[in-house]
């Protein structure tokens, strides 16, 4: 029984011998499975620095192997010792992205190799990560308004994965009015921004994407209008008091000095198809989304007819005018009248004037003033003005018969 233990005693001691002599040398940077970029910082650990002369000299000698290349010696000379280890910085930069590379470092003395040691799954990246723009999202060049505008990328770093992306905006001047930290999901990366906090202006958008490698891509810069500010509007529509059937003109233009404007939606001719009050509008929009709305409020009164740009001249009534007292004004007044007479009235301190201009078989042409406007009447039909715009109408003009044309003028 003594025997047997002696001899496992004496095997087992010589495993251990074995497995010390192995790790004389061994890695200290870099590390299997680890990602470089650039350059490779080596350190290599030895048992006892007494066997290392000159580690600058051929007594270190390092190779490394891709998949397709196999082992290459590496004509280094900037080895350097510092007690039991050995430094030195490897440059990768003419080895492909993506190559997977092992190294191997041997040591010795003058004429004895001391050991050898590899280090394998060595992953080489220069390459900084790829980024686009996910469809329309902040065009060049492009005009944006409002408190939730989305920028959204795709980045993407094949090799080995992504560290963080963050967005920099700066004003025309180059000064940085944000600096944040995109959110990610599924190798998008996206920012919600509030423009409204910004002047309106011109600014430029950097992103900056780095791989866990720190390989950084800053080269995506776009420069886009802020504008918050809603465009001006001119509106305008000729006359705002009319017949039915009549014509009402409009006219419209936007303007907008900072991202232009975008569209111009109005009625030209607006409806005169029936009598009351109406709205009428005129919508700019910018490029940048704003707009501005500006309403015309226009009157149809009962009857037919066209408005004259101008009020008939004096010497036009040569068969004479007569001017209604304010009592007469109030309570109605009925009068005869032929053509080119007229009958004077006074509405809040301003005269005005009802006269017939033509006469025909069928109809009386008659010119309301000073607003103008022209009335064509049947017999039986009506026409209703307000003279002084105030709301209210002022005059009530209706055809009886062809030999009489009565006026109602009420308050």
């Amino acid at each position: 029984m003594n025997r047997k233990f002696l001899v496992l005693m004496f095997f087992g001691m010589l495993l251990l011998s074995v497995n010390l002599a192995a790790a004389a040398v061994s890695w200290g940077a870099p590390t299997i499975g680890s990602n470089h970029s650039s350059n490779i910082s080596l350190t290599v650990y030895f048992v006892n620095e007494t066997d290392i002369i000159d580690p600058t000299s051929s007594n270190t000698t390092l190779y490394y192997n891709t998949t397709t290349t196999g082992w290459t010696q590496v004509n280094f000379a900037g080895f350097a010792q510092n007690g039991s280890q050995v430094t030195g910085t490897l440059d990768i930069t003419s080895i492909a992205d993506g190559s997977n590379i092992s190294l191997n470092m041997t040591l010795g003395n003058d004429s004895t190799i001391l050991g050898g040691v590899v280090v394998t799954a060595l992953t080489i990246d220069d390459t900084p990560p790829a980024v686009s723009f996910v469809g329309s999202t902040f065009v060049s060049g492009g005009n944006y308004s409002g408190s939730s505008i989305i920028i959204n990328t795709s980045v993407n770093d094949s090799l080995i994965g992504m560290s963080s992306v963050y967005f920099n905006i700066t004003n025309s001047t180059g000064t940085q009015v944000n600096w944040s930290k995109a959110t990610s999901a599924g190798g998008y990366y996206s920012l919600t921004f509030d423009s409204t906090a910004l002047s309106d202006g011109v600014y430029n958008l950097t992103i900056y994407a780095n791989d866990s490698l720190n390989n950084l891509n800053s080269s995506i810069v776009r420069s886009v209008t802020f504008d918050n500010s809603n465009p001006s509007v001119s509106f305008s529509c000729t006359p705002t008091s009319t017949n039915v059937g009549s014509v009402i003109t409009c006219t419209c233009t936007g303007s907008d000095s900072l991202s232009g404007v975008s569209s111009t939606t109005y009625t030209k001719k607006p409806s005169t198809s029936s009598i009351g009050t109406f709205t009428t509008n005129c919508t700019v929009v910018d490029r940048a989304g704003n707009s501005a709305t500006s309403s015309i409020e226009y009157k149809i009164i009962s009857g037919g007819g066209a408005v004259g740009s101008s009020p008939s001249a004096a010497n036009f009534w040569t068969a004479g005018t007569h001017t209604l007292s304010q009592e007469q004004f109030k309570q109605g007044f009925t009068k005869k009248l032929k053509v080119k007479s007229r009958m004077r009235f006074e509405v809040n301190g301003k005269n005005h004037h009802v006269g017939i201009k033509e006469l025909t078989e069928t109809s009386v042409t008659i010119e309301i003033a000073s607003e103008p406007i022209e009335v064509t009447l049947g017999i039986g039909e009506d026409a209703k003005a307000d003279v002084d715009d105030d709301g209210y109408y002022d005059v009530y003009v209706k055809l009886n018969n062809m030999l009489l044309l009565s006026n109602y003028l009420k308050r």
